[in-house]
């Protein structure tokens, strides 16, 4: 019956494309997460799997957090440029308070930046988790 109901539902091209693109989707995930940050010590990054916080956020985040891939940081780097991008209105760039001014233009200038900040935070975000490791590791 399962099969029958998607072998029906395969048929159907809007269904099908959005079923590939669920799993493709899913595939990116799978080996975005198996892609360790650069620089990170794998022996210290085992002796830290065993903590019980750490194991509950690889639960949750598709073991992103026990291999320290990009992908462990999640919609971090987007809240984190709507922070930036909100506080550049106040006086901090120009350009960012005259935008907050001029309205609907303004806004949508701001949404573009806010649209291209979190592609370069990951960059740098990784760097400050490494060293974060680094600092927990044991002393040789």
């Amino acid at each position: 019956m399962f099969f029958k109901l998607l072998k029906d539902a395969l048929k159907i091209k809007q269904v099908r494309s959005k079923i590939l693109f669920t799993l493709f989707i899913i595939l990116v995930f799978r080996i975005g997460t198996t892609i360790t940050v650069p620089g990170i010590n794998a022996k210290a990054l085992n002796s830290l799997s065993d903590l019980p916080f750490l194991n509950m956020l690889s639960l949750v985040s598709g073991n992103a957090m026990r291999n320290f891939s990009v992908f462990a940081l999640g919609v971090s780097p987007y809240i984190t440029a709507s922070i930036v991008v909100q506080l550049l209105q106040m006086d901090l760039l120009p350009k960012f308070v005259e935008w907050g001014k001029q309205g609907e233009v303004g806004r949508r200038s701001l949404i573009k930046q806010l649209a291209i900040f979190p592609w370069y935070w990951p960059l740098s975000n990784p760097s400050g988790l490494q060293l974060d490791l680094r600092l927990c590791q044991e002393p040789n």
